[in-house]
């Protein structure tokens, strides 16, 4: 925007004495239409946001991105905070499945019924992932570091978009899973175990197969299983 062409309107309208508005609102308007131009240049300066595809995740968080403002602090510091407002939990609770199978059998049953409830509680709590999770996954320590705000913020978004997809596609209906499988060995860090790129083979109606990951890694603490999250490939 060429701000120095306003400027003679401005003379104009003071020196004339122009009988429309005072030479003071006259100017007052100018500046505010020059400050409302500046801002929508700005504004078209603005790139517009990646891609989800095109960002590096694992399980929906992502691995590069930007600082948030309070990552300059030591990460345990931004550990105890992220952990003040939440209740201190130990374990993934004694309701937690005590294997894939059974954890995949009742993620199956709770996507037949369209229960979000149950959803929710096959997969890691704020609480549970605040306590039990993040202090040793990857995410708290370089070359991966990031506050665990933003870690579970993107864990949580991507996980209920997931939702949403595995819903549509197959709540409601009969999900007849034939195997199951996670893929290589289990990621160990500290007291968890963590099961990677888990398939689902279904068979649909007319007989086919179909191999399709339907949620994210599954966390394995002290012989119990819970989801990570429900970010899924759909």
């Amino acid at each position: 925007m060429n701000v120095n062409a306003l400027v003679p309107v401005v003379v104009l309208l003071i020196g004339a004495g122009c009988d429309l508005m005072p030479a003071a609102t006259a100017a007052q308007g100018v500046e505010a239409g020059i400050a409302s131009g500046l801002e929508a240049d700005r504004a078209q300066q603005v790139p517009p946001p990646a891609e989800e595809s095109s960002l590096p995740q694992r399980d929906g968080a992502l691995h590069a991105l930007p600082p948030a403002a309070d990552s300059i602090l030591p990460m345990q510091t931004m550990i105890a905070r992220f952990q003040a407002d939440l209740p201190v939990v130990d374990s993934l609770g004694s309701d937690a499945p005590r294997s894939i199978d059974e954890l995949v059998t009742r993620f199956v049953e709770a996507v037949e019924d369209s229960s979000t409830v149950t959803l929710a509680a096959l997969t890691l709590s704020r609480a549970e992932f605040a306590y039990l999770y993040f202090p040793t996954s990857i995410h708290a320590r370089p070359p991966y570091a990031q506050p665990p705000s933003v870690n579970w913020l993107l864990l949580e978004q991507n996980s209920l978009k997931g939702r949403y997809r595995l819903l549509r596609r197959f709540g409601g209906t009969h999900l007849h899973v034939t195997t199951h499988h996670c893929a290589g060995t289990p990621l160990v860090q500290g007291a968890n175990r963590i099961h990677e790129t888990c398939v689902l083979r279904i068979r649909g109606e007319d007989g086919r197969t179909e191999d399709v990951r339907l949620f994210g890694s599954i966390v394995e603490r002290d012989g119990r299983f819970k989801l990570l999250s429900l970010s899924n490939r759909l």
